[in-house]
């Protein structure tokens, strides 16, 4: 089993810092805005296809390779990732990860708000982080996707949203890094509200639906929270009072996590929230 995969999400193919810090791994990814030639880590042109849509492309992809990996990084073009330390990015990446084996694994954003009061270096529990990277232990894989892609769904912040409620069972184990840090560059139209009526209206319009959605799925634990930012608030607070564990290196989190003590999964291979 190798350490890691990269998979990225690109409207027309990586950035210098990802050519840069990936270039040696295994790396694929796709775009949706423009073909690129003769580039064999690009493994499809996915024109048109929504953020929720190409991770899932991804995923289908990398469960058929004959290459098995402990983890696997789902990264958005344009994040920029440096290291904080004397190690070079991937080399301290690996190291956290295989210091303390999480389930998943984000790392810190200064720029952003939920990330203001993060330590400044060291690991530490973190919850309803940035989807823009997120670091999957293979035997947490199957239970984070599909992503939602059902008519109705932005497959944007409401994916995101859906994915961040699917991390609760596993708060003990899902960490952020600030031995590493990273930024996104751009703030694409595509994903984004163009303006605050839009913002109000569509996008969290929809992260609150499919909170709903999700929640006639929620067991007596998850039932009293009635809207994402709820939900959200409280997960985020009581992550930060945890202190994380070190796991041993042949974990299995769907054998020592109990996900049914939270909500029934959700299965979205029916391509339905219902």
């Amino acid at each position: 089993m190798k350490d890691i995969c990269i998979l990225e999400v690109s409207p027309t193919g990586p950035i210098e810092n990802h050519v840069k810090i990936f270039d040696t791994y295994d790396w694929y990814y796709v775009t949706h805005n423009e073909p690129l030639e003769n580039d064999e880590k690009c493994i499809n042109f996915n024109k048109g296809f929504r953020w929720a849509a190409n991770r899932n492309y991804l995923y289908d992809y990398v469960k058929k390779l004959e290459s098995k990996y402990k983890y696997y990084l789902f990264i958005d073009y344009d994040v920029e990732i440096k290291s904080n330390t004397d190690r070079d990015t991937m080399e301290q990446l690996l190291h956290d990860l295989n210091d303390y084996n999480p389930a998943v694994m984000v790392i810190n954003v200064k720029t952003q708000k939920d990330y203001k009061s993060n330590p400044d270096i060291g690991v530490y529990n973190f919850m309803f982080s940035n989807n823009h990277l997120k670091i999957y232990h293979y035997t947490v894989l199957d239970h984070f996707f599909y992503l939602p892609t059902f008519e109705g769904c932005l497959q944007l912040w409401d994916a995101c949203h859906f994915n961040n409620v699917n991390e609760i069972p596993f708060i003990k184990y899902c960490l952020c890094t600030s031995n590493l840090s990273c930024r996104g560059l751009v703030s694409g139209k595509d994903s984004n509200p163009k303006d605050e009526e839009e913002r109000d209206k569509l996008f969290l319009k929809k992260m609150q639906e499919m909170h709903e959605l999700m929640r006639k799925q929620f067991s007596d634990k998850l039932i009293q929270f009635k809207t994402y930012r709820h939900i959200k608030k409280y997960f985020l607070d009581l992550s930060r009072t945890l202190t994380p564990v070190k796991m041993p290196e042949d974990v299995d989190y769907m054998k020592i996590v109990n996900v049914k003590e939270y909500f029934e999964p959700f299965d979205m291979k029916k391509n339905v929230l219902s």
